[in-house]
């Protein structure tokens, strides 16, 4: 409600007072709460304004310093921290006694510097990633693809994990195997099944397969770059969330698990490899 407006019903209520109408109800007929009421009249008799304001007070004791506010940018942008949420960027300031400020406000500072562009493992695709680039094939075991799909289990939020190596000419599935868990071990041991199979190891030098996979940890892990670099086989990723870049092996899952035979479920390990 403008000041005026304001005005104009103080004014109106003071009228109506001397004509022997009580407060109470004037505000009745006016339907407006008398406390507010009450609350304009004194502010208006020691002479301030009656615009809307923000509440509270204006300078409150426990708002941020100008220091605090450059250090959380600051280290919102360092190449360490900038992977973290707003909320993981509170809680390690705290422990590295950088600056204390609550997760909200970290949050509020890194959107009005334009830093909040959705920070973490949950941020959104920034659309500038490159396809991966596939080359025309001539023959089978010159590209192969590897991705990771859930197996449900008859107990809730409890799956079981299907590894799959496919060659991409083919359509052959050259080694699978089903995990309890997603590790780097498995699929690890999954591409030197697919190694062994093919007798790769054999071939020539310049005519290893490359292989497509996504971005996962499973997919990026030290000991499966140590075997990409040693058989010199080129490794190519597909865009986060963008399963038509690895379309094959997605397209083997979905045939798979919409099957006439396809259980659905499966009772433990043993019961999903028979």
């Amino acid at each position: 409600m403008a000041e005026g407006q304001k005005s104009a019903i103080l004014l109106s209520m003071e009228e109506a007072r001397a004509e022997g109408v009580s407060r109470i109800r004037a505000c009745a007929m006016w339907m407006i709460n008398r406390r507010r009421v009450v609350r304009w009249s004194r502010i208006w008799k020691r002479g301030q304004s009656l615009d809307n304001g923000k509440p509270g007070p204006n300078n409150p004791l426990h708002r941020l310093l100008p220091k605090e506010r450059t250090a959380v940018a600051a280290m919102a942008v360092e190449e360490r921290y900038a992977d973290l949420s707003h909320r993981i960027l509170a809680v390690t300031a705290w422990d590295l006694e950088l600056f204390f400020v609550s997760s909200s406000s970290v949050y509020r500072i890194l959107c009005s510097e334009g830093l909040m562009s959705m920070r973490g493992a949950h941020r959104h695709h920034n659309g500038r990633s490159v396809p991966p680039t596939r080359k025309q094939l001539t023959g089978p075991n010159q590209r192969w693809c590897r991705d990771i799909s859930y197996l449900r289990t008859y107990e809730r939020s409890v799956f079981l994990y299907l590894y799959l190596l496919l060659d991409e000419y083919s359509r052959k599935a050259i080694h699978w195997l089903v995990s309890c868990r997603q590790r780097a071990e498995d699929a690890q041991q999954l591409l030197e099944g697919g190694l062994l199979a093919e007798n790769i190891l054999d071939c020539p030098e310049e005519q290893p397969p490359e292989i497509v996979n996504d971005r996962g940890r499973q997919m990026k892990a030290r000991p499966i770059k140590t075997i990409f670099d040693l058989h010199g086989m080129p490794q190519l990723f597909a865009r986060p969330r963008t399963p038509n870049d690895n379309s094959f092996v997605e397209s083997a899952f979905g045939t798979a698990k919409t099957a006439p035979g396809y259980p659905g479920r499966f009772l433990n390990l043993e019961d999903s490899v028979r």
